[in-house]
């Protein structure tokens, strides 16, 4: 199991709500497209989806904020 925490972020809410909105617009266009060899995440049991976009947020040790957004689109792997 997970474990919840509360994260504060800091910064302009416009731009922070902008900044997700575009990130996840662009994961979403980006796995309509031709999916490549990346594994389905595994808790979508669902390996032959026509795209994924998978999103995590977690906070580091010295208390940042980490947001991470995966897709199968055709785009650079992290």
């Amino acid at each position: 199991d997970a474990e919840l925490v509360a994260l504060l972020v800091r910064g302009d809410h416009d731009a922070l709500q902008q900044l997700l909105v575009n990130l996840l617009i662009n994961a979403v266009d980006a796995a309509k497209q031709p999916q490549t060899d990346r594994p389905a995440p595994a808790a979508s049991g669902d390996e032959q989806r026509a795209g994924w976009v998978e999103v995590h947020l977690s906070g580091s040790e010295d208390g940042r904020a980490i947001l991470e957004v995966r897709d199968s689109g055709p785009g650079p792997s992290a």
